[in-house]
């Protein structure tokens, strides 16, 4: 496959190459990576290993492989920081600890991605299964038939330069064809908010919905999770006694006070968004 570069807008490569750096900021403030270049697949198979792939797989809004490849070195040189050694002290291998943190690194890095591309396409992006792939034979070992555009990075962390390379799914990335004339021109079709005989709103009154009832949030830094222990108190951004927030399709739709019923958790609503705001946080 040729260079896709004119394929690929330079602002998702280079928003792209900023939440990798943001990823490894979050390890070391000094990180800094840059984009250089788009290649094809045929990159990554003649890179010799080991190698260390932190993979996640996105499933909604962009389907697709992403995947940051690392040198074997420089990844468990970032896996001894997260653990407050230095870069130098680096096995060869990952033992137990390494392959958690990387995985943890994963697994940020998955979460920022579908932000990110999340902001570019317009529309949430979902992933699954974060996690570390160590390819000790090199990038040989990646699937066949990959076919997805890789981004080239330059890396920095504690003065310590590499090559990195972030795999992305065509889909997510590349550039949406402008609308025809008659598609711009089309008046959008207008139908009743309700119709008799179940082709209406009736249709959808059946339709189970996620209720989330979200306490708080918090920001932690990558380190600072992996030594959560049994007891740990997690701070956050809620006063006590501040009524808690009811989303329904990860949209905000009331507030209310939490109760004990029967010895189970409830809420009870203070307050709630109209009926046609109710309706167009659905959508």
């Amino acid at each position: 496959m040729g260079n896709p570069a004119g394929e690929i807008p330079q602002e998702i490569a280079h928003r792209l190459a900023g939440c990798v750096e943001r990823l490894l900021g979050s390890v070391e403030a000094s990180a800094t990576v840059a984009f250089r270049e788009v290649r094809g697949a045929e990159t990554l198979r003649s890179l010799p290993g080991p190698l260390a792939a932190l993979v996640c797989r996105l499933t909604r809004g962009a389907t697709g492989p992403a995947v940051l490849v690392l040198p074997g070195a420089f990844a468990l040189g970032v896996a001894k920081l997260l653990a407050g050694e230095g870069m130098e002290a680096a096995a060869t291998i990952p033992g137990p600890d390494d392959t958690d943190a990387l995985g943890e690194l994963a697994n940020q890095l998955a979460s920022g991605l579908s932000t990110a591309l999340g902001e570019w396409l317009g529309h949430s992006v979902g992933f699954e299964g974060p996690g570390l792939q160590w390819l000790a034979e090199g990038g040989a070992a990646l699937p066949a038939g990959t076919s997805e555009p890789v981004l080239a990075l330059s890396v920095t962390l504690k003065g310590t330069s590499a090559d990195a390379w972030l795999v992305v799914p065509w889909g997510a990335v590349s550039r949406v064809p402008p609308r025809t004339a008659a598609e711009a021109t089309l008046p959008p079709l207008q139908e009743s908010p309700s119709r008799k005989n179940g082709h209406g709103m009736e249709l959808l009154l059946d339709i189970s919905l996620p209720v989330t009832v979200e306490l708080g949030r918090t920001r932690m830094m990558i380190r600072d999770i992996l030594h959560l222990t049994p007891g740990s108190v997690l701070e956050l951004d809620k006063l006590a006694g501040e009524p808690v927030d009811i989303l329904i399709n990860e949209k905000s739709i009331a507030r209310g006070e939490v109760v004990v019923i029967d010895e189970n958790f409830g809420v009870r609503l203070t307050s709630i968004v109209t009926p046609s705001e109710r309706v167009a946080s659905l959508q």
